[in-house]
């Protein structure tokens, strides 16, 4: 399992809680920035193979997107 030190980061709002995700804005300290923070329940998908490849389709959306506002996606 990951282990990520989020010390640097403080929590300022959930955006969208969800049965299989979470969605938080967050302040960088270090940087000085907010970031948009999201965690997906695998657990609670259960099998649910329409929900597992929109996850899929998200995280490869997420990838190729080339943006001054899109610092970069971790951990995928």
């Amino acid at each position: 399992m990951l282990q990520l030190d989020i010390s640097r980061w403080t929590n300022i709002t959930t955006i969208k809680p969800s049965r299989y995700y979470n969605s938080e804005a967050r302040f960088d300290q270090e940087e000085g920035i907010e970031v948009t923070w999201n965690q997906v329940k695998l657990r609670n998908l259960n099998g649910d193979q329409a929900m597992i490849d929109r996850f899929k389709s998200k995280v490869q959306l997420l990838k190729t997107l080339k943006d001054k506002n899109i610092i970069v996606l971790y951990h995928v």
